[in-house]
């Protein structure tokens, strides 16, 4: 989705379900490069400096959505992989220290889900 916010800057969302990261159901990729990221609630963002090869990806991903291309879906999904796997490289040298509130809300939702599941 693209949508124009001023005369030179546009704002383009990029969304996809998780489960094209992981090929197949139940893949080994699913519990080690996709899991581990996707369900951090405490990383919240994160930055892409301008000569980082992800920001080339998405240069991509834009042309090929203004371009059009007989295989729109294909070229795009994997490109999304590649994002991906840029990603989980840089994420894994981070070590992630997550902030006192949200370790709180995370162990609220784990209670509030055990008391649901007991009930």
């Amino acid at each position: 989705m693209s949508s124009d916010m001023s005369e030179d800057g546009e704002y383009v969302t990029l969304t996809f379900p998780e489960d094209l990261l992981f090929f197949f159901k139940e893949s080994r990729m699913k519990y080690k490069y996709v899991w581990p990221y996707t369900r951090m609630d405490f990383l919240r963002c994160y930055m892409i400096k301008s000569e980082n090869e992800i920001i080339k990806y998405l240069y991509d991903i834009y042309n090929i959505y203004l371009n059009g291309s007989d295989m729109f879906e294909y070229d795009v999904s994997i490109l999304i992989t590649m994002i991906w796997r840029q990603l989980v490289k840089s994420l894994s040298k981070i070590d992630f220290i997550p902030n006192k509130k949200d370790v709180e809300r995370q162990e609220r939702v784990q209670v509030m889900l055990v008391y649901i599941h007991t009930h």
